[in-house]
C-alpha cells in the first residue's frame, strides 16, 4: 500500500470539518490555513496551495516546520506527511478504513481518557437516537 498523497491527507481532513470546505464540496485551502493559524501553528496558503496541486513529478517536500505545523494542527501524523514507509499497523487500519476515519481516530486517541469515555458516550448516545428515530419512522408508515 502506498502512503497517501498530502491532496488526499488534506481532503481527508477537510471532510470531517464543514468549515474547510466550500459549498461545492472541495477544499478550501485558505480556510486550512486559517484553521492552522487559530491552532497556534501556521501554514501559509500559497504554501498548501504549492503542495495540493504539485505534480506527480515535482520534486518539492514539506519542509520540516510545515510537517510539525499540520502534524499539530490538523493531527496528521508526521510520517504520512513526509510520505514515508508505513508501519504494518497503519497500513492495516489503511486497508480497513477511510483514511478520514484513520485521522480522526488518530485525533481521538489523544484525548484523555475521560474526555474520550465522554466522548464515545455522546456517540453512543447519538446511535441510539438515529436508531430510535428510524424505528418511529418505521412505526409510522406501518400505521398508514
Amino acid at each position: 500500500m502506498r502512503a497517501p498523497t498530502f491532496r488526499e491527507l488534506i481532503d481527508a481532513v477537510a471532510s470531517l470539518s464543514p468549515d474547510m470546505t466550500k459549498a461545492d464540496g472541495d477544499v478550501n485551502l485558505a480556510a486550512v490555513a486559517r484553521y492552522c493559524a487559530n491552532m497556534g501553528h501556521p501554514v501559509s496558503q500559497p504554501t498548501l496551495y504549492r503542495h495540493y496541486h504539485k505534480s506527480a513529478h515535482s520534486e518539492s517536500k514539506l519542509d520540516d516546520e510545515t510537517v510539525n505545523a499540520l502534524n499539530h494542527a490538523l493531527g496528521i501524523p508526521k510520517v504520512l506527511l513526509r510520505g514515508e514507509p508505513m508501519d504494518a499497523d497503519t497500513k492495516e487500519a489503511l486497508t480497513r478504513f477511510p483514511l478520514s476515519t484513520y485521522l480522526l481516530a488518530q485525533k481521538i486517541q489523544t484525548l484523555s481518557p475521560t474526555v474520550r469515555e465522554s466522548l464515545l458516550q455522546h456517540i453512543d448516545k447519538l446511535l441510539q437516537d438515529e436508531t430510535n428515530r428510524k424505528l418511529r419512522a418505521l412505526g409510522d408508515k406501518n400505521i398508514k
